[in-house]
């Protein structure tokens, strides 16, 4: 079941609710008690979907003119970072996530920014790179070597760097219990063989 959170409350709500007539009945009786006239104007899934769409679109457009903005000032240099992290769900979904890094030289600021996260096939560093790559063609309209210097991954996935002919860092802040899980057999890892600096 997916979803979404209103703007007003900490209650979670199912996207289906929105175009059920019962709810809408009650939303409508609090809308009169307001003051409103006529039919409260609901948010549906589809609406709910094409408002989410066209902030997302808002998003890519800023973020892109950032970076070719960046690419000016750094005179063709690729000035960002790439973060990514795949994860499987508990209803074993598998998502690539893929963040960008880099500092706005005017405002002197670090940003941390979140670019997509979506499915994918399986856990290959092949399949990885190409997804980012994908990714970074839709946003930028560049490919993603354009746009990063660098890749930090968890340990898992230091390979996918590679496929950009970069060498990957790898996050401390996923070292500290992977090492461990592995060891137990809680952390499965088929596709490749990654060899853990000082690990056994």
């Amino acid at each position: 079941m997916c979803c979404f959170r209103p703007r007003y409350g900490s209650s979670l709500l199912p996207k289906a609710a929105l175009d059920d007539p019962e709810f809408q009945a009650m939303n409508q009786a609090f809308y009169v008690s307001g003051g409103g006239k006529g039919t409260a104007p609901f948010l549906t899934t589809q609406g709910l979907r094409a408002f989410i769409e066209a902030e997302y679109g808002i998003f890519k457009a800023y973020v892109k003119h950032l970076v070719l903005k960046l690419l000016e000032h750094t005179e063709g240099n690729p000035p960002g970072q790439g973060l990514h992290d795949c994860a499987t769900l508990e209803n074993r979904f598998k998502c690539l996530a893929l963040g960008l890094q880099l500092v706005d030289p005017q405002y002197k600021q670090n940003h941390a920014i979140c670019l997509s996260t979506l499915p994918i096939a399986d856990g290959t560093d092949e399949t990885a790179a190409k997804q980012t790559n994908e990714v970074y063609q839709d946003i930028f309209g560049l490919d993603y070597p354009a746009v990063c210097n660098s890749t930090m991954s968890d340990g898992a996935a230091l390979g996918v760097a590679g496929e950009f002919d970069q060498e990957g860092d790898g996050c401390t802040m996923h070292g500290v219990d992977k090492v461990p899980e592995s060891l137990c057999g809680d952390l499965v890892r088929s596709k490749k063989k990654v060899e853990v600096e000082g690990g056994c």
